[in-house]
């Protein structure tokens, strides 16, 4: 390949790598063994069983990608329709944000799930004695405290942030970074900050 054209050819490289790549409808198709139970409005019932984490209610979802579609099959026989996929902002013990990120949209479900197992897969750690389950975060920090209710389940209300349009804060740099990272925690994208100023330092001083 021949390497030249100055300007122009970078000008159209540049052009290239920043079309707008429109993704294609996503179906899935679920099969859980949890049987889901009705919970009062704002709590979750933490599973072990639970391959994925799910709600029925489109008010905690920071944002909905509609392109994700499908169906889910419990542990009833029931059967339900997947309508997106979204994103829950958490508030921790120090008032910082977590996301629980990949959380299917179901209208007709009248619970919200939290897959341990989901969590447990992107570095959290959950700990249950005493009648309780502890949550924790990358970081170790304590992000959820479930009491055992008396029908075995480990529910808990969450201190959700209210849901946040991101487009709304597109000015905020760190909203932009949160979203390009697939909607990390600002603890991590801090790291990450530090980690990309001492890139550019080292490269400035070359």
């Amino acid at each position: 390949m021949a390497v030249g054209g100055g300007a122009d050819q970078a000008g159209a490289l540049m052009l290239a790598t920043c079309d707008i790549v429109h993704e294609p409808v996503q179906s899935v198709h679920l099969t859980e063994k949890v049987i889901p139970v009705e919970v009062p409005d704002g709590v979750w019932v933490l599973d072990t069983g639970a391959s994925n984490h799910m709600t029925g209610a489109r008010s905690m979802l920071t944002q909905l990608d509609e392109r994700v579609h499908g169906t889910v099959c419990f542990g009833d026989g029931s059967r339900v329709k997947i309508q997106g996929m979204g994103s829950v902002v958490m508030q921790d013990r120090n008032h910082g944000h977590k996301v629980l990120t990949d959380v299917y949209y179901i209208p007709e479900l009248k619970s919200n799930i939290v897959s341990l197992g989901q969590l447990e897969e992107k570095g959290f750690k959950y700990v249950g004695e005493n009648g309780r389950l502890c949550v924790y975060d990358q970081e170790r920090t304590l992000l959820i405290s479930a009491p055992r209710a008396g029908n075995r389940l480990y529910v808990a209300r969450f201190g959700l942030a209210a849901p946040v349009c991101l487009l709304a804060h597109s000015e905020d740099e760190s909203w932009r970074w949160h979203a390009r990272f697939g909607h990390l925690n600002f603890r991590s994208l801090n790291k990450h900050g530090h980690w990309f100023a001492n890139c550019s330092e080292s490269r400035e001083s070359l």
